[in-house]
């Protein structure tokens, strides 16, 4: 959730909505990781999803922001939760306990 919060503080949305529905969308796949962890028992394949999602965001980022900047940054931005979203996926159906 730190991540979503940071990161969209930094494209610097124009009013508390946008911000609020920016924030979320990039949580999304992090709150649906926490509602799959209560009710599945994949513990391991989660958390694994998690911290490969969060590696993979972190430098995802650093590259749209930072390295290669664009005006279409943004939108490359908005397509991290689907990536998130399919990297934890993955990983429950690897790694499964």
């Amino acid at each position: 959730m730190l991540f979503a919060v940071i990161s969209t503080a930094s494209l610097k949305p124009t009013s508390i909505l946008a911000f609020i529905l920016i924030t979320g969308w990039t949580a999304a796949p992090f709150i649906g990781a926490l509602i799959l962890g209560s009710a599945n028992k994949n513990n391991r394949g989660i958390g694994v999803g998690i911290y490969l999602s969060l590696g993979i965001g972190a430098l995802f980022f650093i590259d749209v922001r930072y390295l290669h900047p664009d005006p279409q940054g943004g939108i490359a931005f908005l397509l991290l939760p689907i990536i998130f979203a399919a990297v934890i996926t993955g990983s429950m159906a690897i790694a499964k306990t």
